[in-house]
């Protein structure tokens, strides 16, 4: 059985940072959270989002 918190990106999952506290980056729904970007393996490596780094991030619509 897969579950949230597991370290593991299952499905419906869009994060999976080997716990269940929210306020990380990744929720305890397993859901990035606003102001963040996850990435590497499981998506679990999660950091806050800058405006002005030339990125235009998932919670960005420019970025200059």
């Amino acid at each position: 059985m897969t579950s949230c918190g597991d370290g593991v990106l299952n499905l419906n999952e869009e994060c999976d940072d080997s716990n269940n506290d929210d306020f990380d980056g990744c929720s305890m729904n397993c859901l990035v959270e606003i102001g963040y970007i996850c990435s590497g393996a499981g998506a679990g490596s999660c950091s806050l989002t800058l405006c002005g780094n030339g990125v235009i991030d998932v919670t960005e619509s420019c970025d200059d």
